[in-house]
């Protein structure tokens, strides 16, 4: 939940309370925009695998590059950086669930993501506080970033299979 302490950031880590973090928001806005463009693109069920892969990864070091700063116009790169990569990761990783469940279960597995995308993030902020509160802005990022490292690179393992997985299921039926 590095979006939702930007706040935090710019104040302990840049020292440029909410100046920074508006140049941060902005940044992180305009990263957005460029990400969700770049997903406008066509692609295959192989391509859609590939970006979740490769953004979600990148995402991952980039907020280790991120909260290791302490110059706030590096950092703004960075953070425009890493909402382009999840946007893509996310819109991608959308894409790839509404191609993998049948039409009659597509509405509900959907209200599932919704949840989970809205109430995830802001479960992991509220988790994120109460421990840089105890250990820094730091080193429950670190921590995190090694865990998320741990899960993409066992996603990444298995991409193929995945993608192959995925365009079996969107394989017309015969009956």
């Amino acid at each position: 939940p590095i979006i939702q302490l930007l706040a935090a950031y710019s104040d302990v880590a840049f020292g440029r309370g909410p100046e920074g973090l508006a140049i941060l928001t902005s940044a992180s806005g305009l990263g957005s925009i460029l990400g969700g463009m770049w997903m406008t693109r066509p692609s295959s069920i192989s391509d859609l695998t590939k970006v979740v892969c490769t953004a979600g990864f990148l995402a991952v070091f980039i907020v280790v590059v991120f909260v290791s700063l302490t110059n706030l116009t590096v950092a703004m790169v960075v953070i425009c950086f890493y909402s382009s990569m999840t946007v893509a990761f996310r819109v991608a990783s959308q894409t790839l669930v509404q191609l993998s469940v049948t039409d009659a279960m597509r509405g509900r597995v959907m209200g599932l993501w919704a949840m989970l995308n809205r109430g995830g993030p802001s479960i992991g902020a509220i988790l994120m506080g109460v421990i840089t509160d105890a250990y820094g802005l730091r080193i429950p990022f670190y921590v995190a970033a090694a865990l998320m490292t741990i899960i993409m690179l066992v996603i990444i393992t298995h991409r193929q299979s995945l993608s192959s997985a995925l365009a079996d299921a969107r394989a017309p039926q015969s009956v």
